[in-house]
């Protein structure tokens, strides 16, 4: 996606589908994990195969 700016990136799509219950934490406990990643929930994934 080239984007620059991280807050942007975070603000702008990985903190509203973690609300919405589309994708989650790897490591909810430590959001600032060095190994920290997100994957999809059911939620997410039933969205997108209907897509």
């Amino acid at each position: 996606m080239q984007r620059k700016d991280r807050k942007g990136f975070v603000s702008t799509y990985i903190t509203p589908n973690i609300e919405t219950g589309y994708i989650a934490m790897l490591y909810p406990e430590t959001p600032n994990h060095p190994m920290q990643s997100y994957y999809l929930t059911n939620k997410g994934r039933e969205t997108l195969k209907n897509l």
